[in-house]
């Protein structure tokens, strides 16, 4: 019986022994990322700190691409950041983040090897009828995570500015369209319009106002953009499917350009813990 004690108390001992600390995220802010913090707006809950990933391998596709890192996409862990928290980053420059408010596609603490990562600060989370969220980004840099060392994760944050999405109102070829979702709606980490919502950038045919055309039912061609933004996208098509020499190469129908972006990157419309039930959602 004793023994049988002995043996459950190693046994329980060794357990606590091994539970692993609580792993943070250091990071140190530059003064010019201080001072936009100081003139942010954004309300409670509204500015966010992303912690893109990518395995960290010789041959790299996408080197030295920024994060989300589209064609080899790695971990993303997410903090949002109270206002209390952005005082102090303001007034200190530095800022410590324990657990996070979502970590894709395992917790934090389970995330382990050599990586590409980058930092991205969003400020704002604003909707469709006003200007999207500034996005600020750290320089890429080599992490290192590890199970059995140490626990603290060390970034230092230089602020380059991503520039914001124009909106295509007066761009004759290109409409943006936004469908509500009452499935994105559902999930409570969705507070905004942006993020309860689909938005796609339409091009239609150089025919489709004609009363004359041959046809007035058109095939739809849907496409999800990779590295470049749905808007830049759109673009593209737009000038090539209404060049007048193209009509005949070029499909002519309706095209529409589904934005994959959102506060927490490129969700690929696919339902993830982080992003939510994006493909349900889209099919639905």
């Amino acid at each position: 019986m004793m023994s049988i004690l002995f043996s459950f108390l190693v046994l329980v001992s060794s357990g606590i022994c091994s539970i692993q600390k609580q792993r943070t995220l250091e990071v140190r802010f530059d003064q010019e990322t201080r001072s936009l913090l100081a003139q942010s707006d954004s309300s409670e809950g509204a500015v966010r700190i992303l912690l893109y990933l990518q395995e960290n391998k010789d041959q790299n596709p996408e080197f030295p691409a920024d994060g989300p890192f589209p064609l080899a996409p790695g971990p993303v862990i997410a903090w949002e950041l109270s206002r209390t928290q952005m005082q102090d980053v303001v007034v200190s420059g530095t800022l410590t983040l324990g657990a996070p408010q979502a970590s894709y596609p395992e917790p934090f603490e389970s995330i382990s090897g050599r990586f590409r990562g980058q930092l991205a600060l969003v400020l704002g989370g604003g909707t469709f009828d006003r200007q999207d969220p500034e996005i600020l980004k750290s320089q890429v840099s080599e992490v290192v995570l590890e199970l059995d060392g140490s626990r603290t994760l060390e970034i230092t944050f230089k602020a380059s500015r991503r520039d914001p999405v124009e909106t295509p109102d007066s761009e004759a070829h290109v409409h943006i369209v936004t469908v509500p979702s009452p499935l994105l709606a559902q999930n409570d980490r969705r507070r905004d319009a942006r993020e309860a919502a689909h938005r796609a950038f339409v091009i239609l045919p150089q025919a489709y106002d004609e009363l004359a055309a041959p046809r007035r039912r058109w095939p739809v061609i849907y496409v999800i953009p990779g590295s470049e933004t749905a808007l830049e996208r759109a673009r593209t098509i737009a000038k090539i499917l209404h060049e007048p020499r193209m009509k005949e190469l070029v499909p002519q129908a309706i095209w529409v350009v589904l934005d994959p972006d959102s506060d927490y990157g490129h969700h690929f419309f696919v339902d993830s813990p982080l992003q939510g039930a994006r493909a349900r959602a889209l099919v639905t």
